[in-house]
C-alpha cells in the first residue's frame, strides 16, 4: 500500500503542477482575449466617434442650408405680398371709382324709373277714363237694346 500512496502522492504533485500550467495558460489566454476585445472596443469607439462627427458636421451643414432657404422663402414670400397688396390696392381704387359710376348710374336710373311711374300713372288714369266711358256706352246700350 505504501507504493500505492507513493503513487497517489505523485499523481497528486503532477495534477498540481499541471494545474498551475493550466492556470498560467488560461490566464494568458484571458489576458490576450481581454487585450483583442480591448482593441475592438476602442476600433468601434473611434468609428463611433467619427461616424458621430460626420452626422453632426452633416446636420451642421444642413440646418445653414435649411436657414439659407428659409431666409429665401421668406424675401419671396414678403416680395410676393407686397405685390399683392399693391395689386389689391389698384382693384380697390377701381371698385371705388367703379361704385362711383354706379351710384351716378343708379340715380339717373331712378330718375328715369320715377318719370316712368308718372307716365305709368297718366296712362292708367287714362285708360280708367276710357273704361269708364266704354261703360257708359255699354250701359246706355243695354238699356236701349
Amino acid at each position: 500500500m505504501e507504493i500505492f500512496a507513493w503513487i497517489l502522492g505523485i499523481a497528486s504533485a503532477v495534477l498540481g503542477f499541471l494545474s498551475i500550467i493550466l492556470a498560467i495558460v488560461l490566464t494568458k489566454m484571458t489576458d490576450k482575449t481581454i487585450k483583442a476585445e480591448d482593441a475592438r472596443a476602442k476600433e468601434l469607439i473611434e468609428r463611433m466617434e467619427r461616424g458621430t462627427k460626420e452626422i453632426l458636421e452633416r446636420m451642421e451643414q444642413r440646418a445653414q442650408q435649411s436657414a439659407k432657404e428659409t431666409k429665401e422663402m421668406l424675401e419671396r414670400m414678403e416680395n410676393g405680398t407686397k405685390e399683392m397688396l399693391e395689386r389689391m390696392d389698384r382693384r380697390s381704387e377701381e371698385a371705388q371709382k367703379m361704385l362711383e359710376r354706379m351710384d351716378q348710374r343708379s340715380g339717373e336710373t331712378q330718375k328715369m324709373l320715377e318719370r316712368m311711374d308718372e307716365r305709368a300713372e297718366k296712362l292708367l288714369r287714362h285708360i280708367s277714363d276710357l273704361i269708364a266711358a266704354e261703360g257708359e256706352k255699354v250701359r246706355e246700350l243695354i238699356r236701349t237694346g
